[in-house]
């Protein structure tokens, strides 16, 4: 569930895989490929059928239709058998497009080594097969690729979210109500690759050292010592087992987060970092 409503993906990935088994060369994915294309669109029929069967015997309130929804023709497409099968079921149906947009090299690259060479498609694959495969479907990707366009006049009334580089600009059209517009926070606030929370007690403070609880004191001679000690720690953190190569820069990612009393605000106050945000709910 999500904000408790009823919510399913289908993966027109995992139908793919069912009907032709994990692997499938980048070949397949080719525009040209008259073949592939014929069995994408049949995973495609497939994946529409159990959602709308979903939808309508299941009680299901929102369902993500997760594929390579990325030329014009095939959001027509999708389109107008949404709107007869809401037409025949009286479904009430809202659609909502979100476009991943990367032309990040950077990002494109961290992206495919951190997550797309688990996928399924790759069980048991070499490392740098998988990931030359890839490439070259991203290539074929490239080669058919159709964003939804805002000049055209069908386009321009469909509700969508479109986001660039993960998060970097965030661009909506007719996202109208209380649901759509959570949902665009929820997309704001992803992110593609795993990262580390540390989370630090204060140190020593003198309320500590009094045996007392609560009040707003400083932090004594051992807290300080402390405070130094986690901004050493934080300057060279543990490396990450599935990038030890990549370099850990504190005052470009991290970002603090203390309480707004002293002895929370003096221990972190010396930690090397992006920004330090205040929070009265951690007091």
């Amino acid at each position: 569930t999500w904000m408790g409503h009823h919510v399913k993906i289908f993966n027109l990935g995992d139908y793919r895989r069912k009907q032709k088994g994990n692997f499938q060369n980048n070949d397949f994915f080719r525009a040209d490929n008259a073949a592939g294309q014929a069995m994408r669109q049949q995973a495609f029929e497939h994946g529409f059928d159990d959602m709308i069967t979903w939808l309508r015997d299941e009680q299901g309130n929102q369902a993500i239709f997760d594929g390579t929804n990325s030329t014009c023709s095939r959001r027509r497409w999708f389109m107008q058998r949404l709107s007869a099968s809401d037409e025949q079921y009286n479904l009430g149906i809202k659609v909502i497009f979100i476009e991943l947009i990367c032309n990040d090299p950077e990002i494109v690259e961290r992206n495919v080594l951190t997550n797309k060479i688990h996928l399924r498609d790759y069980e048991g694959m070499d490392k740098t097969q998988a990931v030359m495969d890839f490439r070259q479907r991203i290539e074929h990707y490239e080669a058919a690729y159709e964003g939804i366009n805002e000049g055209d006049f069908e386009e321009s009334h469909l509700s969508y979210v479109k986001i660039y580089n993960v998060g970097l600009q965030v661009v909506t059209n007719r996202m109208l109500g209380y649901v759509p517009s959570r949902l665009v926070y929820f997309l704001m606030n992803l992110h593609i690759e795993a990262r580390p929370i540390y989370f630090v007690r204060h140190g020593e403070s003198e309320s500590n050292l009094a045996g007392s609880l609560g009040g707003d004191t400083g932090l004594t001679s051992k807290g300080v010592e402390f405070s130094e000690r986690l901004v050493d720690f934080m300057k060279n953190p543990p490396l990450d087992d599935d990038n030890p190569n990549q370099p850990f820069d504190p005052e470009r990612q991290l970002s603090v987060w203390t309480s707004t009393l002293r002895r929370s605000i003096q221990t972190a106050e010396q930690i090397p970092c992006s920004q330090v945000l205040r929070w009265r709910a951690l007091d």
